[in-house]
This record gives C-alpha cells, sequence and structure tokens, in this order.
C-alpha cells in the first residue's frame, strides 16, 4: 500500500499524465518517497502486524515502534504468556507506550521479552497531511525529472567524455530578460540530487514521528 496515489500526484501538477509517466510515478517515485517518509519517522505507516524483541530493563514502560497501535497479539516475557488488561499484567496505549502493571518488566536480561503486534494506519485513516507530503515530494521530483527529458535531445543520451561533438541541452533558465538579453541557468541535474523531503515537509511531518513518552 502507498501512502498517495498517481491521482494525488497530478492533482498536485494540474495535469493529467499519459500510461508511462503514471507507470514510472507509481512503480519509482511514490515508493521512493514513501521509503524517505518512512525513515523520517521512523515507523511504517501501514498497517501490519510486527513483532518487536527487548530487552529486559527493570522498567515500567516499553515503547512499540509502529503506531498508532490496533492490537497486541500477545506479549512474552521470560518464555511467560502475559495477560492484557488494568487488573492483569498489562496495558497499552494507542501511541506506542506498553505498560507493565503493577511490577516492572523483568531484570536486565538481553532480548527477553517479545511483543507481537497490530499497528500503523489503515489505508482510509492514512492522516491527510502524510498522504499530501508524499504527493506533493513524488510530484516534485517528477518535474524536475520531466524538465530534463524536455532539454535532451532525441535518442539515447550519451556521455560528453565518450563524444564531445554531440550534447544534450540540460540547461534549465531560471531568469530571463529580452531586453540586452540576459540569462541564467540552473543546474537541472544537481536538483534533481537535493534531498527528497524539504525542510518544509519533514516540519510539516513532524507531529506524527515516533515519540517515546506519552
Amino acid at each position: 500500500m502507498a501512502l498517495c496515489s498517481v491521482s494525488d500526484v497530478e492533482q498536485f501538477l494540474q495535469v493529467d499524465l499519459n500510461s508511462t509517466v503514471e507507470a514510472s510515478v507509481t512503480n519509482t517515485f511514490i515508493p521512493y518517497v514513501d521509503s524517505a517518509i518512512k525513515r523520517f519517522l521512523g515507523y511504517d505507516v501501514e498497517r501490519a502486524t510486527f513483532t518487536e524483541t527487548f530487552d529486559g530493563s527493570e522498567q515500567q514502560d516499553l515503547f512499540l515502534r509502529h503506531i498508532p497501535i490496533a492490537s497486541i497479539t500477545n506479549v512474552i516475557e521470560d518464555s511467560n504468556t502475559l495477560v492484557s488488561g488494568n487488573e492483569k499484567d498489562y496495558v497499552h496505549y494507542d501511541n506506542g507506550r506498553l505498560r507493565r502493571i503493577v511490577v516492572r518488566w523483568s531484570g536486565i536480561k538481553p532480548k527477553n521479552i517479545s511483543v507481537t503486534y497490530v499497528g500503523g494506519y489503515q489505508a482510509a485513516d492514512i492522516p491527510q497531511v502524510i498522504k499530501q507530503t508524499s504527493a506533493k515530494a513524488a510530484a516534485r521530483m517528477l518535474m524536475v525529472s520531466l524538465q530534463i527529458a524536455s532539454k535532451a535531445d532525441s535518442g539515447q543520451v550519451g556521455s560528453h567524455l565518450a563524444d564531445n561533438t554531440a550534447s544534450s541541452s540540460f540547461d534549465i533558465p531560471i531568469t530571463e530578460r529580452i531586453g540586452d538579453y540576459d540569462i541564467a541557468y540552473a543546474d537541472v541535474v544537481i536538483q534533481n540530487l537535493t534531498p527528497v523531503l524539504t525542510q518544509g515537509d519533514m516540519l510539516i511531518l513532524n507531529p506524527f514521528k515516533s515519540r517515546f513518552f506519552v
């Protein structure tokens, strides 16, 4: 499941993409952007089943990574299966917090606590902010690529080192003046290598980052 669709990208661009470009958006741009968003947030956004293993820490709280938490399948501590409930062994919160009741989690032992749970958003519940940020970033990458493609010569683009008698016009004008002709060019190749998520994107996504506190 992707965080956005080709239709979302087209809404940002306000253009109708042909099938070839749509395939590139679906198979390349959106997955790449979604991967960057997940890395920034610190968890997988889509609903799925996850298993995490923790070291015993003698603390009362553990924090699961993939939020929001939909349900806990099982919690095993020192080979013992714990029971959920306010008067049982543990309770969980949507934001990933897993609290031990009355006692603390077991002593400091490596990988002695295992938690299997269902976390993340269902497709219909993915926050619009995340969805639209994915579409905007994918649209931005696509536009730069299309700019490069529009400036290239017809046929295959070869290395200038191999044949410097032919070249592709990869220059994009960013300023232009007709009187006393004055023009400045941008390096679109370098532009295309800039970070996938801008500072503005990360600022918008920041409230959804994994937080290890309540």
